[in-house]
């Protein structure tokens, strides 16, 4: 993973299973900034079923998305 200035900021991953709810959730309000949050997720049904509770977690806890 390429972390650091310029580069992504916060990983999220997980080996052999989709990431944990909990942690893209975490992972997300740490990382919220004026500029929003990007999620890179990979195609797998687990995977985008974590980011996008993660994402409605972060909505109802007034987070603004743009798409």
């Amino acid at each position: 993973m390429l972390v650091g200035k310029g580069m992504l900021d916060a990983p999220v991953r997980a080996m052999s299973s989709r990431p944990s709810l909990d942690y893209v959730y975490e992972t997300t309000r740490l990382m919220k900034s004026e500029k929003g949050v990007l999620y890179l997720v990979n195609n797998y049904t687990g995977d985008r079923l974590a980011f996008e509770m993660a994402r409605e977690m972060a909505e109802a806890d007034g987070f603004a998305w743009r798409r």
